[in-house]
């Protein structure tokens, strides 16, 4: 259960409707540009690409007609909760730092400052 704040204190903070938000729910805003509580197809194609890299459809068009189930044009909170509950449904990692550090080209010289006598000089006025 989600409380309101850090203490672990307090109600547990609701949406309009009386439900505890959910991860799909923060998710759903997060792309929901439209702000009326669903995802519209246009919404749902920014979504696809980042959280859908392993899924098994052809693009986000086939996977929201998929879920799409009363056929609004819409997901609906419900709709896309079932969908981010999939296994494959997932934040694809766009660290490219994966903790490895390149290897050093330079075996001795770890002095990589140019000493400023081998800059000319620039003359702007010419």
């Amino acid at each position: 259960m989600e409380m309101c704040c850090q203490c672990g204190g307090g109600e547990p903070k609701t949406d309009d409707d009386g439900r505890t938000p959910t991860e799909s729910d923060a998710v759903l805003d997060r792309f929901d540009s439209s702000m009326n509580g669903k995802l519209e197809l246009a919404e749902f194609e920014e979504f696809w690409p980042i959280f859908c890299e392993i899924c098994p459809f052809a693009n986000a068009e086939e996977m929201f007609n998929l879920y799409d189930r009363d056929n609004d044009g819409c997901l609906s909170r419900e709709e896309f909760e079932e969908l981010y509950a999939r296994d494959d449904v997932e934040e694809k990692d766009n660290d490219d730092d994966d903790g490895v550090l390149p290897p050093d080209d330079d075996d001795d010289d770890d002095d990589k400052t140019i000493p400023d006598d081998e800059f000319p000089e620039c003359d702007g006025d010419k």
